[in-house]
């Protein structure tokens, strides 16, 4: 009983890691697109990992 506990809380915190990555990379590439301090490389390599973490939560279930 403890050890299924553990792996739902684990699984829990990895999914809300996963969302926060996912929500964070967008934002940063709106931030640093409005201050000018972003590349169109770096920027698509931010949005491709958020969509990565996204659809890999989309998809797990």
């Amino acid at each position: 009983m403890m050890k299924e506990n553990k792996k739902n809380r684990k699984s829990d915190i990895v999914d809300t890691v996963l969302r926060g990555l996912g929500v964070a990379m967008g934002i940063v590439v709106v931030v640093l697109s409005a201050l000018g301090k972003v590349d169109t490389k770096a920027a698509l390599t931010m949005l491709g990992l958020g969509l990565a973490s996204l659809f890999y939560l989309l998809t797990k279930g």
